[in-house]
């Protein structure tokens, strides 16, 4: 599990879609949900983007580890 703070939720939501393997986002009440294939899962994520400032704290597992470099890298702009 890795915790990532998303400021650009969009551009996270695009490389999320790219990824190969699942990407299992947990909520606060343990709830999982796969990002990759969950379209109310990524709307939620929409719906607290304003609540939270326009950032959100993410606890993520990625499937498949280059994903999770990718999705990085993109979100940062080094890709």
């Amino acid at each position: 599990m890795v915790r990532l703070k998303i400021w650009n939720l969009d551009t996270f939501l695009q490389a999320v879609a790219q990824c190969r393997g699942s990407v299992t986002v947990r909520a606060a009440d343990g709830r999982r949900a796969d990002l990759c294939r969950d379209d109310s899962a990524r709307q939620a994520l929409r719906a607290q983007r304003p609540q939270k400032g326009g950032a959100l704290t993410l606890d993520l597992d990625f499937e498949q580890p280059g994903d999770y470099l990718r999705t990085v890298c993109r979100c940062i702009g080094g890709c």
